[in-house]
């Protein structure tokens, strides 16, 4: 089985910082630090500015986690609903 390697956010840096100068293409940067040619396209989608008015993934994520915080407030009070429920029809 193939041991999993960890890049750290320098090296990562490093090699689109090679990509985007031209200096080396996506084909040698793979071969050269022996990882798929598709790491230094993600790993440089990844550190590219974003487009004016688009937003990042991580914006996605941080508006989201209240909303998500919210439904399982909710879900939880529905549950205790149909707990309630519940007893009353048995009663």
């Amino acid at each position: 089985m193939r041991q999993r390697r960890f890049f750290s956010k320098q090296v990562k840096d490093h090699i689109v910082q090679e990509y985007v100068s031209g200096k080396k293409t996506s084909t040698q940067l793979s071969q050269e630090y022996g990882i798929p040619v598709n790491f230094v396209y993600r790993w440089y989608a990844e550190r590219r500015p974003n487009p004016q008015g688009s937003v990042s993934l991580q914006q996605v994520i941080q508006k989201l986690d209240p909303v998500q915080s919210e439904i399982d407030k909710l879900r939880e009070e529905l549950n205790r609903y149909k707990i309630k429920i519940a007893e009353l029809l048995i009663k």
